[in-house]
């Protein structure tokens, strides 16, 4: 199953999957992961990891260098810039 973070200029892909009996939502553009007991806790754990990325980054003035660094491209950076995001399971 695939977990879209999408916001006014594009998406983020965000992949769900079970292993060992524990929920993953890992986002490899971002380089971020949320994990629980079920697809519901995964997403939520992944939710708030998000969150506290471009917290972090936006406060520190960091989030277009740890971009550039990962590799993740600029439309990430306009989407999330306006905290303009939402979740859509396809």
């Amino acid at each position: 199953m695939m977990l879209h973070a999408i916001g006014n200029n594009g998406s983020v892909p965000v992949v769900l999957f079970q292993e060992e009996g524990t929920w993953y939502a890992h986002c490899s553009a971002l380089q971020i992961t949320g994990y629980g007991n079920t697809e519901q806790e995964a997403r939520a754990s992944f939710e708030v990891m998000l969150k506290e990325f471009f917290r972090c980054t936006v406060s520190e003035g960091t989030l277009r260098a740890e971009l550039a660094r990962m590799g993740a491209p600029y439309i990430i950076f306009s989407v999330f810039r306006a905290s303009a995001f939402f979740f859509v399971f396809l």
